[in-house]
């Protein structure tokens, strides 16, 4: 099935009472030399976060770029990043891994790959199993948007992936 655009989402949600649009507050700072993939672009310069199906069983909430920071610094907390470095090489793609939503809690993130061949996927963020056991989510941020809105907010995110994985 297609995916609607990321405007095309960000227009439907806000007709619905029970979600909220915060206004755009520009683009996430990165790290010099990496590159925000163009759905999430898109995504910050037309929105700066989302509350997502407030009054549902899950709601969710979509990150504004303050919040979209490099995913290990917080949910691999509280070690230092020495601590990090010594257990991760910066060559594994998870360095790549920037937070980009929650299921209600930090301890159910997803993270959204920033650079490389597989920019803009959208991975497990579930602080328990991060990085080793991250599954793919979403081929892009605009497909795991769609899955969100389209679902609003009535199945829990594992099950709503995993049925859209398989």
């Amino acid at each position: 099935m297609r995916h609607a655009s990321v405007p095309d989402l960000i227009n439907t949600l806000q007709e619905r009472e029970d979600c909220v649009v915060h206004p755009s507050s520009g683009q996430p700072r990165l790290p010099p030399g990496v590159s925000i993939p163009e759905e999430p672009q898109q995504y910050f310069d037309l929105c700066g976060g989302l509350e997502l199906f407030l009054d549902a069983e899950y709601p969710s909430t979509v990150y504004g770029p303050a919040s979209f920071v490099q995913a290990h610094l917080v949910l691999l907390a509280p070690l230092t990043l020495s601590e990090i470095e010594s257990n991760i090489p910066r060559s594994e793609p998870s360095w790549n891994w920037h937070l980009i939503a929650d299921a209600g809690t930090q301890n159910e993130s997803v993270v959204v790959h920033v650079d490389g061949p597989h920019a803009g996927r959208c991975y497990s963020g579930f602080w328990e199993t991060y990085p080793q056991d991250s599954p793919v989510l979403a081929r892009s941020f605009a497909t795991f948007l769609h899955a969100l809105v389209m679902d609003e907010g009535q199945t829990h995110w594992e099950e709503l992936f995993g049925k859209a994985m398989n």
